[in-house]
Parts: structure tokens; sequence; C-alpha cells
């Protein structure tokens, strides 16, 4: 069921309730006047024929004024009965019993007659030589059928306003959402409109009500968010297509130049090693685009823990340790045995792999990096230290974009695909951490992670060092 017909039922279903509530109520008020109006009349008809009554004095009764128009109405017949069973009567009736309440009743000819009695002392008669009053049943009846009619022509108009409600209801039910409709129908085609290369266009919500005008607003900032990731996305594929091409270019090139003609063991042994150099620089850059994908698609479904952070450090300071040896660099650590941060372990360990990872790889021979943790008001502070060149601080803005490189990095002649740091970010925003660059006294650089750490596991004393 379309809306547009939902609104047309809508309205439809409430003009015609409204409508037969109306004529119910109209009805049994209508009903309930003619009634009384019914018994008003031939009660005072009633109360005249009782005044009409004169008692005898041997117990019987008779009416005065014979001749006048009350007694010789056709229309309202009447029936006296005095005591003992006498009684006086008009027309040819089948009278009922008298009761204390109207009733219908049909002559021989079918029609009906609402009878109304009523119970009336009236006269006086002596009796043990006192006169008391005499009590007559009085009946009187009148031709129901002008109320009948009445009410036969008001049912007649009730069903001919329902059979106009139906029609004009319905026609202006559906001008009526045809009309409320329409700045949605104007919105739906906008909306349509809008494909994946032009998403920076807008909704208009110029002269859209406050509810319609809010949808809109709602789908142009959902927009915005699309085109942003549609950039980002965009952006990601441009720069990770730059960054493949030249260590595959390098192998290609390299390869071809070696299969030109025969060379020495020696060449080829060369040729090979640039060509290892260029695979090892690409898989390097298609592992770090796949923790990327893994960590958008895992951002929502982290499975959080205690993390005790001295056991994540002491498996980086053993694996990285002979790295650091080879490339003469000291690797510190100093992280409290009993602190713990509430996060993804396998997450913290790839976010302090990378930063080690980034640190190793920029920091001199004969320099220093470590990591070094502490408790802080709300958090654990994680802290990835080097000797190294450091970051300009005009850099420092954009330096966990991804593929982005510093000056520094560039300047090194070392390779790198510029999404170490973007990693971090990744993981970091994942777990809702903070992240700053701090400048290190005597130089190099400081990269700061503040992490939740769970409310019952107190900083304690103690710290695992490599």
């Amino acid at each position: 069921m379309t809306l547009r017909s939902k609104i047309v039922a809508l309205v439809l279903g409430l003009t015609v309730s409204i409508l037969v509530g109306l004529g119910l109520f109209l009805a049994g008020s209508w009903s309930g006047w003619s009634r009384e109006a019914v018994e008003r009349d031939l009660s005072e008809r009633a109360e005249a024929l009782a005044a009409l009554v004169e008692v005898k004095e041997h117990g019987g009764f008779e009416l005065e004024g014979e001749g006048s128009p009350l007694l010789q109405d056709p229309a309202h017949p009447y029936r006296i009965i005095g005591p003992g069973g006498s009684e006086y009567s008009s027309g040819d009736l089948a009278w009922p019993p008298p009761e204390e309440r109207d009733v219908l009743v049909r002559d021989r000819l079918g029609h009906a007659w609402r009878v109304v009695s009523r119970f009336m002392d009236v006269g006086d008669k002596e009796r043990h030589h006192r006169r008391e009053r005499v009590r007559v049943a009085v009946q009187v009846a009148g031709l129901d059928a002008p109320f009948g009619a009445l009410e036969e022509r008001f049912r007649h108009g009730l069903l001919l306003a329902l059979l106009a409600a139906l029609v004009l209801g319905g026609g202006g039910a559906a001008l009526l959402a045809h009309l409320s409709l329409a700045p949605l129908r104007r919105v739906a085609a906008e909306v349509d409109a809008i494909g994946a290369s032009s998403l920076d266009r807008r909704v208009g919500a110029a002269g859209l009500d406050r509810e319609l005008a809010r949808l809109a607003s709602a789908f142009n900032d959902l927009l915005g968010r699309l085109e942003d990731a549609m950039q980002r996305q965009r952006a990601l594929v441009s720069r990770a297509s730059h960054a493949l091409r030249t260590p595959t270019a390098t192998i290609l090139t390299r390869a071809e130049v070696a299969l030109r003609r025969e060379r020495p063991a020696s060449e080829y042994r060369a040729a090979l090693a640039e060509i290892v150099s260029a695979a090892h620089e690409s898989a390097a850059l298609v592992s770090h685009l796949l923790t990327l994908a893994r960590l958008d698609e895992r951002r929502k479904s982290l499975q959080l823990e205690e993390v005790p952070v001295g056991e994540v450090a002491g498996e980086l300071m053993r694996l990285l340790g002979p790295r650091a040896d080879e490339a003469g660099i000291a690797l510190d650590c100093d992280v409290p045995a009993d602190l713990s941060v509430v996060a993804e372990r396998a997450a913290v360990r790839e976010l302090l792999e990378a930063l080690l990872d980034n640190a190793l790889q920029y920091t001199p021979r004969g320099g220093r990096a470590g990591i070094r943790a502490a408790a802080e008001p709300g958090g654990v502070a994680l802290r990835v230290w080097d000797t190294g060149p450091g970051i300009p601080p005009d850099e420092r803005a954009h330096v966990f974009d991804r593929f982005r490189r510093g000056s520094a990095a560039q300047a090194s002649g070392k390779p790198g695909s510029g999404l170490g740091l973007a990693i971090v970010k990744a993981i970091a925003e994942a777990h809702g951490a903070g992240l700053s660059l701090e400048e290190r006294p005597g130089g190099g650089l400081e990269v700061v992670v503040r992490m939740a750490a769970p409310a019952a596991v107190p900083a304690g004393r103690g710290s695992v060092r490599a």
C-alpha cells in the first residue's frame, strides 16, 4: 500500500467515521426528542381528558362537554377506565392494559399508534360520609407515522451524506495527498538525480516543511560523508597505484634488462637483489593496505579485553631486538609490569610495532629508541620515542595521513609507503584513544597514545625491561 493510498484511506476513514458518529448522535437525539414530544402532547391530552371526567354518586363517571373538539378528534382516540372496571373509549384500537410507560400498538390496517397511559385522581364521591377523590386510568393514542416518516427521511439523508462523503472526501483526500506529497516527490527526484559522479550536489531545502527540511538536511549530511569517503577512496587508490608503480616498474625494467643478453652470474645476482628489494617494498605496501582495510572492517567489532602492556612490549623487544642490534640502535623498554589497558590485544601489538618500526627506520646508527608507559588520570599513556631527526612542526598536522611521508623520511632515501603512522591513527581512533606528537629534550620524536585503563587495575611497581 503506497503512502498516497494510506493518506487517502486515513482521511476518508476519518471523514466517514465523523459523519457516522454525528449521524448516530443526531439520530439518537432525534428519536429521543420525537418520543418526548409525542409523550408530552399525549400527556397533555390525557390531563385535559381527566379534567372532563365527572364522578357520579353511585361510583360511575361520565364526560362533560361532549361537543368538545378534544372528544371528537379521530386522530387521538382515548380510553378512560374508572373504578370497578367501567370505561369510556373512542376509536376501535386494541387497547393495551394501562402501564406507566408508552407503548406501540397497531390497528387492523397495520398503522402504528403510540399509546400513553396516565393514572389520575379526579372528582369526589361520597363514601362513609366522606368525600374522596376517584382514581382513573386515562389512555390517549396518536399516530406514530409523522415522526417515523421524519426519522426515515433523516436516515435517507444520512445515507446520501455518507455517499457524498465517500465521493467528495475520496477526491479531496486524493488531492490533499497529491499536494502533500509533491515536496517529497521533488526531494525524491533530486536524490534520484545524484549519482556516484555527482556527490557534490545537494538536495534543496527551500520551501520545504520543517520535517522534510530536516530530512533534506540529514540526507545532505549523508551525501557529504559519502563524498568525503569517496574522495578518500579515490585518493587511496591513486596513491596506492602511484606507490606500487615505482617498485613494479623497477622489477620489470631490471628483469627485462637482465634478460636481453647473456651476463655474468654476478650481474644476475645484482639484478635479482634489486628485484627482491623492490618486491619487498611492494609486499610491505600491500601488507599495510590490507592492515588498513582490516582495521576499517573490524572498527565496530573490536574484542576488548584487559591487555597487560608489559607483556606486549616484551614480545616486541624480543622480536625487534635483533634488527635494532644490526642497525646499531639501543632499544629500551620501561613499562610497569601490572599496567594494563582496555583494548584488543592484537591491535595494541600492531600499534606499538608500527611505531617502533618507524622509529628504528629513521633513527641513525648509535641512536636510541624505546617504549615507556605510565598511568595518568583517566587512562594510560603509551610513549614510543627515538633520537632520530624528528618531524618539523609544520608537517605534524598531516603526518598521520595515508601515504604521507615527511621531508626527513624522503631525504633519508629509505623506502617507505607512508602508511605506518596511518595504521597507528586508525587503531587509536577505533579504540577512542588520544594520539599526539611531542618533542623530546635533546632531539628526536615521541608519539603518545592515551588509552583507557581498567578501573580495578592500579598502576603498580616494577617494570619489564629489555
